[in-house]
């Protein structure tokens, strides 16, 4: 989950930016940080075990889906757009922080 703030906090910058690659930050590129938000959601879910996590493992593949539908989005869309989807995908980690981690 470490993984997924650090890569939350990269794509907060590029909203800053207007979803282009920070000035100060030419490493960091809106669509690919969307591919890897994806797979550290899918990777949590995957590493999950037993019966009882299966409503964290739902929360997590649902992100998974959201933070493809902000990779899409990034590639073909609008800012306004990509912001609406990035605001998706933090109101989801917010449910699920209440539930599970605060």
């Amino acid at each position: 989950m470490v993984n997924i703030d650090h890569i939350s906090d990269n794509l907060k910058l590029c909203e800053k930016a207007r979803w282009k690659t920070p000035a100060n930050h030419a490493d960091i590129e809106p669509a690919q940080q969307a591919v890897l938000l994806k797979e550290a959601f899918r990777e949590s879910a995957r590493q999950l075990d037993g019966t009882d996590s299966e409503p964290l493992w739902t929360v997590l593949s649902n992100a998974e889906m959201l933070a493809a539908t902000l990779e899409t989005v990034l590639k073909n869309g609008t800012p306004q757009e990509a912001t609406a989807a990035f605001a998706g995908i933090q109101a989801a980690c917010k449910s699920c922080h209440v539930k599970h981690r605060n």
